[in-house]
């Protein structure tokens, strides 16, 4: 993701860089939520069981948050090539065979799933936040839309980050200069 290559133009190196930083950050702030998660976790379990007291809020919290904390990486971990496949015919493919399927699924499969994903969650998100919608759980948070919003959004951002990574040539290895 660093690498840069010398026939880049400065516009193309800025940009990368400001990407590895953003998907850095989106990273960094799954770790977070995560750490959160874990220690409201034991909070909740603690106020319900020792205490007996629980609330509606305190489960849409952790549901946010674990919500939250699992489509936050997933651009970063698309492009750094971290998911997890079975790789039968994969491992012993040429490099170039390789590229054509990483191409061929991300353009084919993943691009178009995340777009229509995008296209028809859209119209839920937007009335959403036009009512300010709140949880579905009586006594739960507000702000249930900003859910629907980031579930858009996560959509449309690996609609893009395939479709980006798909034209390329070599979508997870350095292109040769």
């Amino acid at each position: 993701m660093t690498d840069q290559l010398p026939d880049q133009p400065p516009s193309v190196q800025c940009a990368k860089g400001r990407f590895a930083r953003l998907s850095g950050a989106l990273e960094s702030v799954a770790a977070a939520l995560l750490i959160a998660l874990l220690l409201f976790q034991v909070l909740v379990v603690a106020l319900r069981y020792v205490f007996s007291y629980g609330t509606p809020w305190a489960l849409d919290l952790l549901t946010y948050l674990f919500f939250l904390a699992t489509i936050a990486p997933a651009p970063a971990l698309l492009i750094a090539d971290g998911s997890v496949r079975v790789d039968v015919f994969y491992a012993r493919w040429s490099d170039q065979h390789r590229a054509l399927a990483d191409r061929i699924a991300l353009l084919f499969l993943l691009f178009p799933a995340m777009a229509w994903a995008t296209w028809v969650s859209l119209p839920e998100t937007i009335s959403s936040f036009k009512v300010l919608e709140a949880s579905p759980s009586v006594g739960g948070l507000p702000g249930y839309f900003l859910l629907k919003g980031a579930m858009t959004a996560f959509f449309a951002s690996l609609a893009l980050t395939a479709l980006v990574l798909g034209l390329k040539r070599r979508p997870y290895r350095r292109e040769a200069p």
